[in-house]
């Protein structure tokens, strides 16, 4: 299939705009993002022909995967697509908030953020309004009206009193030292106050940030909010030691290679789609290993290979009928194969009352056939 780039927009678009930065980028999966700038950079160098096949292969995933990443960022209202089998029209757009977004951003601009002076205010009529930042968009999109639970949240800031007198410290100098030498440049600013702020707030030792910037690194990500977000996973998730983050770390990471074997493969690394699909099914559907292995199985004995969107369907079925445990899916297999048992038994009476004369007498020919729904007996055989 053939991709054909086109501006969308008559405004003309930036390569990275600050709305995308800042409201789009924290909400998409990041294969999403990193092929929606390929293709804006293709666009912008002039490159308006790309192959499906091309692409795919650039990110070492499948055209489907390209394919649904389009289909998101035309939900997220960025492009439009159009065309045919053989080949996809794609039209950017420019990066705009949603309505409910801006509206909300409004209401709130009167109430939350204060104090308001004559430098950052507008005037309706005779009542002040708030001007509002990118940055502060971003923060209250993300908030909304929910109290932030984590201290990566609540956004505070270091006195530059506090940020001098960290710096001073022997540990402090020391994990500056190492966060340059895994990132391989000389650290801005901002990259160095987030350093000093993730100390403040977190308590690591220089041992586990050492390990917590070299994990990172490892999964090919130098990006300090990337950093940020490990950092206050691990600090929710109570792990205050180097040995506890790499129990965590290895285990999960095993995880991917369980969920490959299961599907026969041996021979390589998960793919990032791969790796977006298992945290979908554990985070989200909240799936234990045994129940994402049975899955698996089931899917190379139907389809005959490894098959992640098939998976996907059979593990999203049994996330709604509530399963649990592999008793529960046994339960399902065995009212399934009753079901199917009373089906055949119905078809076969069927076919025996259209073959007797009408005139026949044998009661068996008035037998009321019973109708199910077989979906509520398996939700009732669940709840027991």
């Amino acid at each position: 299939m053939q991709l054909s780039l086109h501006n969308g927009s008559s405004s003309g678009v930036t390569i990275i705009s600050n709305i995308f930065i800042d409201y789009y980028i924290p909400r998409a999966n990041g294969e999403f993002v990193k092929i929606y700038l390929y293709l804006l950079r293709s666009l912008q160098s002039g490159d308006t022909a790309l192959d499906l096949t091309a692409v795919a292969d650039v990110f070492d995933c499948t055209e489907s995967d390209v394919l649904r990443t389009l289909r998101y960022w035309e939900n997220q209202k960025l492009v439009v697509l159009a065309g045919t089998d053989s080949q996809t029209s794609i039209d950017f757009l420019q990066p705009m908030l949603p309505d409910a977004v801006q509206n909300t951003l409004a209401e709130q601009a009167v109430t939350q953020i204060a104090p308001v002076t004559s430098t950052n205010t507008v005037r309706t009529g005779t009542t002040p309004t708030a001007k509002v930042s990118v940055s502060q968009t971003a923060n209250i999109a993300q908030t909304g009206n929910q109290t932030p639970s984590a201290p990566e949240n609540q956004k505070k800031s270091l006195s530059a009193d506090r940020l001098k007198e960290l710096r001073e410290q022997e540990d402090v100098r020391q994990i500056l030292f190492l966060a340059e030498s895994y990132l391989g440049t000389t650290l801005s600013r901002t990259v160095t106050d987030e350093l000093l702020y993730i100390y403040e707030e977190l308590h690591f030792s220089v041992d586990l940030f050492d390990y917590l910037i070299e994990y990172c690194v490892s999964k090919g990500s130098k990006d300090i909010h990337y950093i940020k977000k490990v950092a206050f996973s691990w600090h929710e998730a109570g792990i205050n030691t180097v040995t506890r983050a790499k129990q965590e770390t290895t285990t999960y990471h095993r995880n991917y290679f369980s969920i490959l074997k299961a599907f026969g493969i041996s021979n390589r690394n998960p793919v990032q789609s791969e790796i977006h699909m298992i945290d979908h099914w554990m985070k989200d559907y909240g799936f234990t290993m045994d129940i994402l292995t049975e899955a698996c199985s089931r899917t190379v004995a139907s389809t005959g290979k490894a098959n992640f969107r098939y998976a996907d369907k059979i593990l999203s079925g049994w996330k709604d009928k509530g399963v649990r445990h592999l008793t529960d899916i046994q339960a399902l297999d065995t009212l399934h194969r009753q079901l199917q048992s009373d089906r055949q038994e119905q078809k076969q009476r069927q076919e025996q009352k259209g073959t007797r004369p009408s005139g026949s007498g044998n009661k068996f020919n008035n037998f009321q056939q019973r109708n199910y729904d077989y979906d509520q007996l398996e939700n009732q055989l669940l709840k027991k």
